[in-house]
């Protein structure tokens, strides 16, 4: 529908806020999980979990312009043409919200977007290390593509199930601000969802999820792990001694 209605580029909307979001939020907290496992020491999945919660909230939150932005360049379509935004690009949509509702404004759905990015962090990380350590206890090869592939699709069916209720709220609520229904904040927008469509609401758009996500994180970590294994010249599953 979206090819028929918007054509080709309809696909790509908002790509230059997508550059600019990832750019900031996958670098930090992927960065941050690293360094706060190595300098923690944690080894658990509930201590592996709290390092990808930290990362990724505090990621989150200093992407959260790009995220606004994006959500808005990607929902324009649908709005009547007299309400669409028209943000030219990523860095045109930031000076304007920023231009016309403040610095503020660029942080409009923050609680959401930190909540989801601590969720997805942490289900992402800790249930790859968690779905690794599993594979080489069977007698996997920790430097294997075949590893980091099974534990990739495990860890991204987990981060799916729990972050997409997360992601319906966040979107609603950075979409609507300003334009049509708006609300108080993440509570009220997932009651008012609840009340007007009932106690599934959370699941529409559940396959668009899978779909984007699902194939992210086994990309994500499929190279993340090339490349650590590039650099370090080798990994090792340390805490089962392969």
């Amino acid at each position: 529908r979206l090819c028929f209605t918007e054509g080709l580029p309809g696909l790509y909307g908002g790509l230059t806020a997508a550059w600019m979001r990832h750019s900031i939020f996958s670098t930090a907290r992927h960065g941050m999980y690293h360094v706060l496992v190595d300098r923690t020491g944690a080894s658990s999945l509930p201590s592996r979990a709290a390092c990808g919660l930290v990362s990724g909230a505090a990621a989150a939150a200093l992407a959260n312009p790009c995220d606004l932005v994006l959500i808005r360049m990607q929902a324009d379509g649908h709005w009547p043409a007299d309400q669409r935004r028209n943000y030219r690009s990523g860095p045109h949509g930031v000076v304007d919200v920023f231009r016309a509702q403040g610095l503020a404004g660029l942080w409009t759905g923050v609680g959401p977007c930190v909540l989801r990015g601590a969720v997805v962090t942490a289900s992402q990380n800790a249930m790859f290390s968690e779905a690794k350590l599993l594979l080489c206890r069977r007698r996997f090869d920790p430097n294997s593509r075949v590893t980091h592939l099974f534990a990739a699709l495990l860890s991204g069916c987990f981060a799916v199930v729990c972050t997409h209720p997360i992601d319906v709220v966040k979107t609603r609520l950075m979409n609507a601000q300003g334009q049509g229904a708006t609300y108080d904040g993440a509570l009220d927008c997932f009651l008012g969802g609840f009340r007007a469509e009932g106690p599934f609401f959370w699941l529409k758009g559940l396959p668009a999820t899978l779909c984007r996500l699902g194939p992210h994180t086994v990309v994500l970590f499929m190279v993340q792990e090339q490349v650590r294994l590039t650099l370090r010249g080798g990994l090792t599953c340390a805490m089962c001694g392969e």
